[in-house]
C-alpha cells in the first residue's frame, strides 16, 4: 500500500512515502534514533558533551528552539556577555551625543552587535550618518539605505531628536488648560444660575436664622456673596452676626463682611423674620449680584439676565435723570447697550446728556467734541443713549409717562446688551488667556506660580477651584504630586480637579520644573502610528487614509490627556487603536491584564511581560512609559529610554543566541534568522536586500547562486513566482518551509543525518514546535 501523502513535495525528485522511508531507516540500523531525534545527552544540559560532528542542522536548529529560555539563561550568565550588558546598562544614560557613544567603544560595539551590525563597527562615518538622519524625509541616509537593521538601530537613540528644556507647561498642555478654562467659564455660569435658583426658592421660605442656618442653598450663596468660605463658617457665629452686635465688633477690626452679611436679610433681634420676609425681590436680585461677583462671573450671560430681571424692577420707580444717574446698575445697563463703559464715563456727563435736547445746536450733546474718530463715535453713542429716553430738559418726565424708556426701546436695549455683554465676556476671557500665556512661560517654581495671580487664578478657575478659598498649602502640595502615583498627595486628596492640577504643570517633588511626563515618547508615538497604518492595509485605498488619519487623531488626543495606566486602559479609543498597532485581538487582554502588561519590571524575569513571552506584548510594553506602580516615568533626557536600552539588550542576547547556534551550524543560524524575520518579509525586495534572507530563499526554493547575477528586478519575478510571502504568517506554513531549507542545505552542504532528516521532516510536516512529527 502506498502510503505517500497527498500534496507531499518529491526529495530531490523522488516521490516520498512510508515504506520509502522504512526502507532507508533498517539500513540506518541501531543508529536512527540518535541520528534523527538526537541522543539524550544532545538534548540534556550539557551542551559541550554533544557531538557536533554528528548532529545535523534540523537537530541543532530544533535544539535552539525547543530549549531556548534555557539557552537565552546560560548566554545571558556568561561572565563575558553579563559585564557588557552590565556596562551597557549603566553607562549608556550618560551619553549625551553620537560623538560620546561612538568613542566609547563598548557601549558602540555592544549596540552594532545587537542589531546584526558587527561587520560594520569600522564602518563609523556610515553609522553617524545613519544616526544623525532625519526618518521623516524619505531621501534620508536611515530611509534611503534599504537595510532595517539600520533603521532599528536608529530607531533605538534619540541622537536627532528635538529636545525641549523642561517647562512649567508645554504647548500642548497650555492648550488644554485654556480649553478647560473656557469650559469653566460656561460650566461655573450654568452651575452659579442653578444654585441661584435654588436659593430663591429657599430663601422664600425661611422664616428664621435657624432655617437660614439650616438651608444649604441658602447658607452656601449668602457667605459666598459676602467672601467667606461656607465650608469654613461657624453657623453659630453667624447666628450672632443676626441676633447681635458681633458684626459691629467684627467690623471695628476692619472686617466688614459680616456687616454686609447682615444688612442683606432681614432677621429681628429674636432670629425671626421682619415682617415682609427675610428678603424682598429687588434684595434677592442684589445678593445674587453679588455672588455673580464674588465668583468673578458679572459679564456671564446669567448675570446679564439678573441685571435685566432689575432693571425691569426698578426703573419703572425713575421719574427723573438724577434718580437715574445715581443708581449704578441702571446706569451700566444703558451705557453698555450703547458700548459706553460705566466705569469710565462720569454720571453727571451722562446726565447733562440725557437732559441734552437734539434739536438745540448748544446742547451738551451737541457740543460734544467730533474733531477726531474716536470723538465722532464716542459721540454717536451718546445720542444713541440719548435716543432711548424721554427725559424732559429739566430731567423730569412728561405727565402720565409710565416709563421712562419706551417698550421697543427697552426690547432693543435689552438685546444689544446682551449681545455686547456676550463680545465682552469673550474679550475678558482673552486678555486673561493672554496675561496666563503671557505669564506661564516665566514660571520655574511652584514659589512664582503662587506668586503670580493672572496664572495663579486662572489655572486654579480651569479645573473649577476657587482661588479665593483654596488652601494655598494645600495647592503646593498638589502641584508637587505626581498625578499617577497613588500615594501622592494629588491622588490621595481623591479630589479629582487636584490630580487635573497636577497633570497639567511639570513640577518636581522639590517645587522645580521638570520634564513633562508623557505616555509615549515622541519616537514610540509615530511608530505606533506606523503600526497601526499597516494594519489597516500595507497600501491603504484613499478611505482607508481617511480612517486611519480620523481614529489617529482620535488617538492622539485621547493619549495626550493619558496620566496614568488607569486612564489608558479605560479609553477605548486608545485600546482599540494599540490592540490593532501591535496585533492583540487574538489575547483578548482584559483592562486588568493589559494593565499588569503595561506596568510589567522589564528587567524582573518574574514579571508578568517576561513570564508571557510575547514579542508583540513586549513591543506593546517599549512603546509606553509606565512606571511599577502605574503613573509615568519623566523622560531622563538620555539619548535612549530605558524601555530602549531594554530592548537592545534583548536584541543582543538574540544575536549571541544566533551566533553560538552558527557556531555549530551555519544553516541552523540562518533558520533561526530568517524564523525571526520573516513577519517581516512583505516583498522580494526585503529579500533582495539581506543576504542571509535570500540564501535560505535561494536553499529552499532551489534557486542558483548564479541567480544572484540578474539585476534585482528579475531577481524579484524569479522568487515571487516561487515564495508566498503571504503564507509565512502562518506559523505551521512557516515551520514547513523552514524545515525544507534545513533538509537541503544539509544535503548540499554535508550535514549531519542530511537526506534522512530531508525525509523526516517532510513526511512529518515539521511541527512548529520542533519536532519532526512523525509519529
Amino acid at each position: 500500500m502506498n502510503l505517500q501523502r497527498k500534496g507531499m513535495p518529491d526529495i530531490f525528485g523522488v516521490p516520498f512515502s512510508i515504506p520509502c522511508f522504512l526502507r532507508g531507516a533498517s539500513r540506518l540500523g541501531s543508529d536512527f534514533q540518535s541520528k534523527v531525534f538526537g541522543s539524550p545527552a544532545a538534548f540534556g544540559p550539557e551542551r559541550a558533551v554533544r557531538n557536533e560532528a554528528m548532529l545535523s542542522t534540523l537537530q541543532t536548529f530544533q535544539f535552539y528552539t525547543r530549549d531556548t529560555s534555557r539557552i537565552m539563561d546560560q548566554i545571558k550568565s556568561d561572565p563575558m556577555n553579563k559585564r557588557d550588558m552590565e556596562y551597557y546598562r549603566e553607562n549608556i544614560s550618560k551619553v549625551k551625543s553620537v560623538d560620546e557613544f561612538m568613542s566609547d567603544y563598548r557601549l558602540y560595539s555592544y549596540a552594532m552587535t545587537a542589531f546584526g551590525l558587527a561587520e560594520q563597527v569600522e564602518s563609523r562615518g556610515l553609522i553617524r550618518k545613519v544616526l544623525e538622519s532625519d526618518i521623516d524625509q524619505p531621501l534620508s541616509l536611515v530611509n534611503k539605505i534599504g537595510d532595517d537593521r539600520y533603521r532599528e538601530l536608529y530607531k533605538a537613540f534619540n541622537f536627532t531628536g528635538k529636545t525641549t528644556e523642561p517647562a512649567a507647561q508645554s504647548a500642548s498642555q497650555i492648550d488644554r488648560i485654556t480649553e478647560a478654562y473656557s469650559e469653566y467659564r460656561v460650566v461655573a455660569s450654568n452651575s452659579a444660575r442653578q444654585k441661584l435658583d435654588a436659593y430663591a426658592t429657599g430663601i422664600a421660605s425661611v422664616k428664621s436664622v435657624d432655617e437660614f442656618l439650616q438651608s444649604s442653598a441658602v447658607f452656601d450663596v449668602a457667605m459666598a456673596a459676602v467672601g467667606i468660605d461656607p465650608a469654613y463658617a461657624s453657623k453659630s457665629f453667624i447666628r450672632d452676626v443676626f441676633t447681635s452686635n458681633v458684626a459691629d465688633e467684627a467690623a471695628a477690626r476692619g472686617d466688614n463682611r459680616f456687616v454686609e452679611l447682615k444688612a442683606m436679610f432681614n432677621f429681628q433681634p429674636d432670629g425671626t423674620a421682619a415682617p415682609g420676609g427675610v428678603q424682598s425681590k429687588l434684595e434677592m436680585n442684589e445678593t445674587m449680584r453679588r455672588y455673580y461677583d464674588e465668583k468673578n462671573l458679572l459679564s456671564s450671560p446669567a448675570s446679564a439676565m439678573n441685571d435685566i430681571e432689575y432693571w425691569r424692577m426698578k426703573m419703572p420707580s425713575v421719574r427723573s435723570v438724577d434718580q437715574f444717574v445715581q443708581d449704578p446698575r441702571l446706569l451700566d445697563v444703558a451705557l453698555r447697550s450703547v458700548g459706553l463703559d460705566a466705569g469710565i464715563q462720569s454720571s453727571e456727563f451722562v446726565g447733562n446728556i440725557l437732559r441734552s435736547d437734539p434739536d438745540d445746536p448748544d446742547s451738551a450733546l451737541n457740543q460734544m467734541a467730533d474733531t477726531t474718530e474716536t470723538d465722532r463715535l464716542i459721540k454717536s453713542q451718546y445720542r444713541e443713549l440719548r435716543a432711548l429716553f424721554d427725559f424732559r430738559s429739566d430731567g423730569s418726565l412728561a405727565a402720565g409717562m409710565a416709563s421712562a424708556i419706551d417698550p421697543a426701546n427697552e426690547t432693543s436695549m435689552f438685546d444689544e446688551y446682551l449681545k455686547l455683554n456676550a463680545s465682552r465676556s469673550a474679550s475678558s476671557d482673552r486678555v486673561a488667556t493672554s496675561l496666563y500665556k503671557i505669564g506661564v512661560v516665566n514660571i520655574e517654581t511652584v514659589s512664582q506660580f503662587m506668586r503670580n495671580k493672572n496664572v495663579y487664578d486662572y489655572a486654579l478657575k480651569a479645573y473649577g477651584i476657587d482661588p479665593a478659598t483654596a488652601s494655598r498649602t494645600e495647592i503646593m502640595n498638589v502641584l508637587r504630586s505626581d498625578p499617577g502615583d497613588p500615594k501622592s498627595y494629588a491622588v490621595k486628596s481623591g479630589d479629582p480637579r487636584f490630580v487635573a492640577l497636577a497633570a497639567a504643570f511639570n513640577f518636581d517633588e522639590s517645587g522645580k520644573i521638570a520634564d513633562k511626563r508623557t505616555a509615549q515618547n515622541d519616537k514610540a508615538f509615530s511608530d505606533t502610528i506606523d503600526r497601526y497604518a499597516k494594519s489597516v492595509a500595507e497600501e491603504p485605498s484613499a478611505l482607508q487614509k481617511q480612517v486611519i488619519e480620523k481614529t489617529t487623531n482620535a488617538y492622539r488626543e485621547a493619549i495626550a490627556d493619558v496620566i496614568s495606566v488607569k486612564d489608558f486602559v479605560s479609553s477605548k479609543v486608545i485600546v482599540d487603536y494599540v490592540t490593532a498597532a501591535f496585533d492583540l485581538k487574538d489575547l483578548k487582554l482584559t483592562p486588568s491584564k493589559l494593565s499588569e502588561v503595561l506596568t510589567s519590571d522589564l528587567d524582573d524575569p518574574n514579571s508578568l511581560i517576561n513570564r508571557m513571552d510575547d514579542k508583540r506584548l513586549r513591543e506593546l510594553r517599549n512603546a509606553f512609559q509606565f512606571n511599577s506602580f502605574g503613573g509615568i516615568d519623566r523622560a531622563d533626557g538620555g539619548v535612549q529610554s530605558k524601555a530602549d536600552r531594554i530592548m537592545v539588550e534583548d536584541f543582543f542576547l538574540r544575536q549571541k543566541y544566533e551566533e553560538q547556534a552558527g557556531a555549530e551550524s551555519e544553516g541552523a543560524r540562518l533558520a533561526l534568522y530568517f524564523k525571526r524575520s520573516a513577519e517581516n518579509i512583505k516583498t522580494a525586495f526585503d529579500v533582495l536586500a539581506e543576504p542571509a534572507l535570500l540564501k535560505v530563499i535561494q536553499t529552499a526554493v532551489g534557486l542558483p547562486a548564479e541567480s544572484g547575477q540578474a539585476d534585482l528586478e528579475a531577481q524579484a519575478r524569479m522568487i515571487e513566482k516561487r515564495v508566498d510571502f503571504e503564507s509565512f504568517k502562518d506559523p505551521e506554513a512557516l515551520s514547513r518551509f523552514i524545515n525544507r531549507f534545513v533538509a537541503l542545505w544539509d544535503s548540499q552542504n554535508g550535514g549531519g543525518a542530511g537526506g534522512f532528516d530531508a525525509a523526516a521532516i517532510i513526511l512529518g510536516g515539521g511541527g512548529g514546535d520542533g519536532s519532526l512529527g512523525i509519529f
